[in-house]
């Protein structure tokens, strides 16, 4: 039997994208799901950014489930549980989202159930206290892993004074009350800030009981404009972590964003540093040295920020040898082309991560989702993929020498080795 032909993949591209209004909310849709789900994401921006204190938008988004007027926290899970849907929120910098899924059949009853959580919250004292209590012992078991703290003091440094890089810390725990989340609530949670996205298998029923039972409230809108995030000069960090047994390593710096026309190349050159399983720091800190069981390099993407990331946690004997070894493969890179076999598997893992990433309605609106948050336009995927085509070897090292040669950010906790 003959093998089949090899085709290159040319062009990626995301299924038909329905726009249209639902009760002054933009809303966005892509059908074809075989299967009778439905999922919507309604979008506010009320991010942590938006908030003096991160505990706000963070207490506020959960909370809208914690109970509303007519029913307690407790009726309202046993309600969702009973239509076998799922509401979820989640907060970013800048955004807060409430995610529904549901079974078609469910979707009008489980609809209401949403529209109740965000136009008439419950905000329950006692609810409230308990949410508060177990986000603090949380936080205070994520203060003893070397890992968040290098996290938080990694954006700390990157972030400085932007609203970005606010905290949480424990202090913030004693400057909330309940109002201040209400207050937060009646201020973004509306459909002047909102932006909604659903799919699944989407039909003319599904899109009249959306216009039809969805409840949003709709008063003015009133938060500060984001300024951009500043570049921050090149510095090292190390803090102590008593009786550690590993050393939890961040370096970074913020880059170009992606309407740069240096942005395809850089996130390319990232990949091939740390981005994928055969990636150079993969095969040198984990395949050859053993120093590690993983480590990543990334672009962190949001709408005022775009930051490469290499992150990694190593034995602590281990970490000056392990921090070396990074700098050694980000010089490599600036100094030497890399071999158009390693080039070639890159570009297919990439192409495969957007043929990912396009796969099926939902995967398709969180992509599109993404791209809309961040400002970028539909043009964006194809004109990844061509650029992707068209990089070289020479290309990496120098998009290498332009934007990893200096200018990072270096922090490390853990055990001196």
């Amino acid at each position: 039997m003959e093998k089949p032909n090899i085709q290159k993949i040319s062009s990626v591209s995301l299924p038909t994208i329905e726009a249209f209004r639902v009760q002054d909310i933009d809303t966005y849709c892509i059908s074809g799901l075989t299967q009778p789900i439905v999922k919507l994401d309604i979008t506010f921006g009320a991010g942590d950014a938006y908030a003096q204190n991160p505990l706000i938008s963070i207490m506020t988004s959960q909370m809208l489930l914690e109970g509303t007027k007519s029913l307690t926290s407790k009726e309202l899970a046993e309600k969702i549980d009973f239509l076998g849907a799922e509401i979820s929120a989640q907060t970013t910098f800048e955004t807060s989202s409430v995610v529904l899924a549901c079974l078609n059949k469910h979707f009008e009853e489980a609809l209401r159930l949403l529209s109740e959580c965000l136009s008439q919250p419950r905000f329950d004292e006692t609810d409230y206290l308990i949410l508060k209590q177990n986000l603090y012992n949380k936080l205070l078991i994520d203060l003893e892993n070397v890992n968040f703290l290098a996290r938080r003091e990694f954006f700390k440094y990157l972030l400085a004074e932007h609203p970005y890089g606010r905290i949480l810390e424990l202090e913030h725990f004693k400057d909330i009350e309940l109002k201040q989340l209400v207050e937060y609530f009646y201020r973004l949670y509306n459909s002047n800030n909102a932006v909604m996205f659903i799919s699944g298998q989407i039909n003319e029923k599904i899109l009249q009981t959306l216009n039809s039972t969805l409840m949003v409230k709709s008063n003015c809108t009133q938060k500060s404009s984001m300024p951009d995030v500043q570049i921050q000069p090149s510095q090292k960090h190390f803090f102590e972590k008593a009786n550690a047994v590993q050393s939890a390593i961040r370096i970074g710096k913020t880059i170009i964003d992606k309407n740069h026309p240096d942005y395809v190349p850089l996130s390319v050159t990232v990949t091939v540093l740390g981005g994928y399983f055969g990636s150079r720091l993969m095969t040198t800190l984990r395949e050859e040295k053993g120093y590690t069981y993983g480590i990543n390099a990334f672009i962190l993407s949001h709408k005022k920020l775009n930051a490469l990331v290499i992150a990694t946690e190593v034995a602590t004997e281990v970490t000056n040898d392990a921090i070396d070894c990074i700098y050694q493969e980000i010089n490599k890179l600036c100094q030497h082309p890399i071999s158009n076999d390693e080039l070639e598997n890159v570009r297919s893992y990439l192409i495969g991560q957007w043929l990912r990433m396009v796969d099926g309605p939902m995967n398709s609106i969180e992509t599109f989702k993404s791209l809309y948050i961040n400002n970028l336009n539909l043009h964006f995927l194809q004109r990844y993929i061509s650029e992707l085509q068209q990089i070289t070897p020479n290309t990496i090292m120098t998009i290498a020498q332009r934007y990893l040669s200096d200018g990072f950010i270096e922090v490390v906790v853990g055990k001196k080795s």
